[in-house]
């Protein structure tokens, strides 16, 4: 597991060292890359930022940890990582 953020916090700028900082952790372009993020928006811009640096297999995990606001806007109850129930351990 990896933990490189396509977006900085708090202003939430684009990371314009995204790909040098993936590429300073050795990761093979030719490796599977599975990229997530809370609902599955920044991770998709990563992932297609990553393939056109040459990274071969970058997959958006779509709806990301949280997925998408259901209908009084919290997350978590509509789709996504979690509610799906696949496996994760709150850090």
């Amino acid at each position: 597991t990896l933990l490189v953020p396509w977006m900085l916090f708090p202003a939430m700028q684009v990371n314009t060292d995204f790909v040098r900082q993936v590429s300073d952790l050795n990761v093979d372009k030719d490796a599977d890359l599975f990229i997530i993020c809370r609902s599955g928006q920044r991770s998709a811009f990563a992932a297609t930022t990553l393939t056109g640096a040459g990274f071969k297999a970058c997959y958006n995990v779509a709806y990301g940890f949280e997925g998408d606001k259901d209908a009084s806007g919290h997350r978590g109850s509509v789709n996504g990582w979690k509610f799906d129930g696949l496996s994760w351990i709150q850090g």
